[in-house]
Protein backbone atom coordinates (compact mmCIF):
# COMPACT_ATOMS: atom_id res chain seq x y z
CA UNK A 1 0.00 0.00 0.00
CA UNK A 2 1.72 3.26 -1.36
CA UNK A 3 1.47 6.04 2.17
CA UNK A 4 -0.13 9.35 0.84
CA UNK A 5 2.16 12.29 1.67
CA UNK A 6 0.39 14.61 3.84
CA UNK A 7 0.90 18.34 2.43
CA UNK A 8 1.08 21.53 4.70
CA UNK A 9 -0.76 24.34 3.97
CA UNK A 10 1.58 27.28 2.24
CA UNK A 11 -1.02 29.72 2.53
CA UNK A 12 -3.62 30.17 5.31
CA UNK A 13 -6.25 33.47 4.87
CA UNK A 14 -7.91 34.34 8.25
CA UNK A 15 -11.11 36.65 8.19
CA UNK A 16 -9.67 38.96 5.54
CA UNK A 17 -11.47 41.97 4.49
CA UNK A 18 -10.34 44.63 1.96
CA UNK A 19 -12.43 47.75 1.97
CA UNK A 20 -11.57 50.79 -0.58
CA UNK A 21 -12.51 54.60 0.56
CA UNK A 22 -13.91 56.11 -2.57
CA UNK A 23 -12.60 59.56 -1.10
CA UNK A 24 -13.98 61.42 -4.16
CA UNK A 25 -17.35 60.45 -3.02
CA UNK A 26 -16.92 61.91 0.70
CA UNK A 27 -17.11 58.57 3.24
CA UNK A 28 -18.40 56.09 0.78
CA UNK A 29 -16.23 52.61 1.06
CA UNK A 30 -16.41 49.79 -1.44
CA UNK A 31 -16.03 46.56 0.60
CA UNK A 32 -14.58 44.00 -1.85
CA UNK A 33 -13.89 41.32 0.40
CA UNK A 34 -15.63 40.35 3.62
CA UNK A 35 -14.61 38.03 6.29
CA UNK A 36 -12.75 35.90 3.52
CA UNK A 37 -11.09 32.59 4.83
CA UNK A 38 -9.61 29.44 3.41
CA UNK A 39 -6.28 27.68 2.97
CA UNK A 40 -4.59 26.22 0.15
CA UNK A 41 -1.77 23.54 0.48
CA UNK A 42 1.34 23.09 -1.50
CA UNK A 43 0.89 21.77 -5.11
CA UNK A 44 -2.37 22.88 -5.61
CA UNK A 45 -3.53 24.70 -8.28
CA UNK A 46 -6.16 26.78 -7.58
CA UNK A 47 -8.59 28.75 -9.47
CA UNK A 48 -10.16 32.16 -8.78
CA UNK A 49 -13.24 32.76 -10.31
CA UNK A 50 -15.77 35.07 -10.31
CA UNK A 51 -18.29 37.87 -11.96
CA UNK A 52 -15.87 41.24 -12.90
CA UNK A 53 -15.78 43.14 -9.60
CA UNK A 54 -16.15 40.09 -7.49
CA UNK A 55 -12.72 40.82 -5.59
CA UNK A 56 -10.63 38.29 -7.66
CA UNK A 57 -7.86 40.21 -8.45
CA UNK A 58 -8.02 41.96 -4.83
CA UNK A 59 -7.47 38.52 -3.19
CA UNK A 60 -4.66 37.41 -5.49
CA UNK A 61 -2.83 40.67 -4.40
CA UNK A 62 -3.54 40.44 -0.97
CA UNK A 63 -2.10 36.49 -0.97
CA UNK A 64 0.93 37.81 -2.93
CA UNK A 65 1.77 40.76 -0.69
CA UNK A 66 0.94 43.46 -3.33
CA UNK A 67 -1.56 44.55 -1.12
CA UNK A 68 -2.73 44.53 2.60
CA UNK A 69 -5.89 43.51 3.82
CA UNK A 70 -8.08 46.04 6.01
CA UNK A 71 -8.59 43.66 8.39
CA UNK A 72 -7.51 40.02 9.05
CA UNK A 73 -4.79 38.46 8.20
CA UNK A 74 -2.49 36.03 5.42
CA UNK A 75 -0.40 33.59 6.10
CA UNK A 76 2.89 32.19 4.35
CA UNK A 77 3.97 29.24 5.24
CA UNK A 78 2.69 29.93 9.12
CA UNK A 79 4.58 33.42 8.93
CA UNK A 80 1.57 36.51 9.44
CA UNK A 81 2.68 38.63 5.76
CA UNK A 82 2.24 41.82 7.92
CA UNK A 83 4.95 40.79 10.21
CA UNK A 84 7.37 40.36 7.18
CA UNK A 85 10.90 41.96 7.74
CA UNK A 86 12.78 43.54 4.39
CA UNK A 87 14.69 40.21 4.58
CA UNK A 88 11.14 38.28 4.46
CA UNK A 89 9.72 40.27 1.77
CA UNK A 90 12.91 40.08 -0.17
CA UNK A 91 12.90 36.64 0.01
CA UNK A 92 9.27 36.38 -0.41
CA UNK A 93 9.68 37.97 -4.24
CA UNK A 94 12.85 36.66 -5.13
CA UNK A 95 13.07 33.11 -4.17
CA UNK A 96 9.52 31.92 -3.31
CA UNK A 97 6.95 33.27 -5.54
CA UNK A 98 6.85 34.25 -9.14
CA UNK A 99 3.53 36.61 -10.82
CA UNK A 100 2.11 36.06 -14.31
CA UNK A 101 0.44 39.57 -15.56
CA UNK A 102 -2.26 39.22 -18.04
CA UNK A 103 -0.23 42.57 -19.48
CA UNK A 104 2.83 40.41 -19.63
CA UNK A 105 5.37 43.34 -18.15
CA UNK A 106 8.10 42.52 -20.16
CA UNK A 107 11.18 44.91 -21.14
CA UNK A 108 11.08 45.58 -24.58
CA UNK A 109 14.50 46.43 -25.11
CA UNK A 110 15.74 43.08 -23.61
CA UNK A 111 15.87 40.03 -25.65
CA UNK A 112 13.95 36.67 -24.65
CA UNK A 113 16.67 35.21 -22.99
CA UNK A 114 17.30 38.27 -20.86
CA UNK A 115 13.81 38.58 -20.24
CA UNK A 116 13.69 35.46 -18.50
CA UNK A 117 17.25 35.52 -16.75
CA UNK A 118 16.26 39.06 -15.16
CA UNK A 119 14.82 38.22 -11.60
CA UNK A 120 18.08 36.17 -11.32
CA UNK A 121 20.05 39.29 -12.15
CA UNK A 122 17.88 41.33 -9.62
CA UNK A 123 18.61 39.12 -6.82
CA UNK A 124 22.29 38.75 -7.56
CA UNK A 125 22.43 35.08 -8.70
CA UNK A 126 24.80 33.27 -11.24
CA UNK A 127 23.12 33.13 -14.66
CA UNK A 128 23.49 30.05 -16.00
CA UNK A 129 22.86 29.75 -19.88
CA UNK A 130 22.16 26.33 -19.54
CA UNK A 131 19.10 26.63 -16.85
CA UNK A 132 17.82 29.53 -18.74
CA UNK A 133 17.36 27.59 -21.92
CA UNK A 134 16.16 24.75 -20.20
CA UNK A 135 13.37 27.52 -18.62
CA UNK A 136 12.61 28.31 -22.01
CA UNK A 137 12.56 24.66 -23.78
CA UNK A 138 10.09 23.99 -20.80
CA UNK A 139 7.67 26.68 -21.81
CA UNK A 140 8.44 26.45 -25.56
CA UNK A 141 10.30 29.20 -26.71
CA UNK A 142 13.49 28.38 -27.00
CA UNK A 143 13.75 29.34 -30.57
CA UNK A 144 13.06 33.07 -29.86
CA UNK A 145 15.80 33.56 -27.24
CA UNK A 146 17.02 36.54 -29.07
CA UNK A 147 13.97 37.80 -30.42
CA UNK A 148 12.73 40.73 -28.94
CA UNK A 149 9.08 41.04 -27.60
CA UNK A 150 8.03 43.70 -29.94
CA UNK A 151 8.55 40.46 -32.53
CA UNK A 152 6.48 37.67 -30.36
CA UNK A 153 2.90 36.74 -31.27
CA UNK A 154 0.50 37.65 -27.80
CA UNK A 155 0.77 33.81 -27.03
CA UNK A 156 4.63 33.72 -27.16
CA UNK A 157 4.86 37.38 -24.56
CA UNK A 158 2.95 35.10 -22.19
CA UNK A 159 5.13 31.77 -22.44
CA UNK A 160 7.99 34.54 -21.89
CA UNK A 161 6.31 36.07 -18.90
CA UNK A 162 5.79 32.29 -17.51
CA UNK A 163 9.17 31.21 -18.23
CA UNK A 164 10.21 34.59 -15.53
CA UNK A 165 7.94 33.14 -13.36
CA UNK A 166 9.90 30.07 -12.69
CA UNK A 167 13.53 30.70 -13.32
CA UNK A 168 14.59 31.24 -9.73
CA UNK A 169 11.93 28.07 -9.14
CA UNK A 170 10.14 29.44 -6.56
CA UNK A 171 7.25 27.57 -4.90
CA UNK A 172 4.17 29.58 -5.85
CA UNK A 173 3.11 30.98 -9.08
CA UNK A 174 0.42 33.68 -9.14
CA UNK A 175 -1.25 34.72 -12.27
CA UNK A 176 -3.31 37.56 -12.80
CA UNK A 177 -5.96 36.76 -15.91
CA UNK A 178 -2.84 34.97 -17.73
CA UNK A 179 -5.12 34.53 -20.74
CA UNK A 180 -7.19 37.37 -20.87
CA UNK A 181 -5.56 38.54 -23.99
CA UNK A 182 -5.23 35.54 -25.88
CA UNK A 183 -7.51 33.73 -28.33
CA UNK A 184 -8.92 30.34 -27.23
CA UNK A 185 -6.64 28.10 -28.70
CA UNK A 186 -3.41 30.13 -27.31
CA UNK A 187 -5.54 30.55 -24.14
CA UNK A 188 -6.17 26.91 -24.06
CA UNK A 189 -1.92 26.17 -24.96
CA UNK A 190 -0.99 28.34 -21.88
CA UNK A 191 -3.75 26.73 -19.43
CA UNK A 192 -2.02 23.18 -20.57
CA UNK A 193 1.22 25.22 -19.94
CA UNK A 194 0.18 25.85 -16.06
CA UNK A 195 -0.83 22.42 -15.66
CA UNK A 196 2.16 20.90 -16.98
CA UNK A 197 4.62 23.02 -14.39
CA UNK A 198 2.27 22.46 -11.66
CA UNK A 199 2.12 18.38 -12.26
CA UNK A 200 6.31 18.50 -13.19
CA UNK A 201 7.28 20.88 -11.60
CA UNK A 202 4.97 20.60 -8.01
CA UNK A 203 4.97 24.35 -8.30
CA UNK A 204 1.82 25.96 -6.31
CA UNK A 205 -0.03 27.61 -9.11
CA UNK A 206 -2.89 30.53 -8.08
CA UNK A 207 -4.74 31.83 -10.69
CA UNK A 208 -7.15 34.42 -11.46
CA UNK A 209 -9.70 33.70 -14.42
CA UNK A 210 -13.18 34.84 -15.21
CA UNK A 211 -13.22 31.98 -18.14
CA UNK A 212 -15.14 29.02 -16.44
CA UNK A 213 -13.46 26.33 -18.95
CA UNK A 214 -9.87 26.82 -17.97
CA UNK A 215 -11.26 24.73 -14.31
CA UNK A 216 -10.90 21.63 -16.24
CA UNK A 217 -6.70 22.59 -15.79
CA UNK A 218 -7.22 23.40 -12.03
CA UNK A 219 -6.92 21.03 -8.82
CA UNK A 220 -9.58 23.45 -6.96
CA UNK A 221 -11.40 26.26 -7.64
CA UNK A 222 -12.48 29.31 -5.11
CA UNK A 223 -15.33 31.16 -6.40
CA UNK A 224 -16.04 34.49 -5.11
CA UNK A 225 -19.41 36.60 -5.62
CA UNK A 226 -21.01 39.89 -3.75
CA UNK A 227 -17.43 40.13 -1.16
CA UNK A 228 -17.80 36.59 -0.47
CA UNK A 229 -16.78 32.91 -1.42
CA UNK A 230 -20.00 30.95 -2.65
CA UNK A 231 -17.68 27.90 -4.20
CA UNK A 232 -14.34 26.02 -2.65
CA UNK A 233 -14.34 22.87 -4.12
CA UNK A 234 -11.72 19.90 -5.41
CA UNK A 235 -12.23 19.62 -8.31
CA UNK A 236 -9.27 16.59 -8.97
CA UNK A 237 -5.65 16.15 -8.50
Amino acid sequence: MVKRVKLMPIFEAKNIVKIYQETKKGTKQNVVLQNISFSIKEKEFVIITGPSGSGKTTLLYLLSKLEVPTSGEVYFENKNLNTFTKQDERAFRQDLTGFVFQSYELIPTLTVFDNVALPLIIKGAKVNPDHIFNVLKLVGIEKQARSFPDQLSGGEKQRVAIARSIVHEPKVVFADEPTGNLDKQKAAEIMELFKRINVENGTTIILVTHNLSHLSYGTRVIELSNAHIIRDEILHG
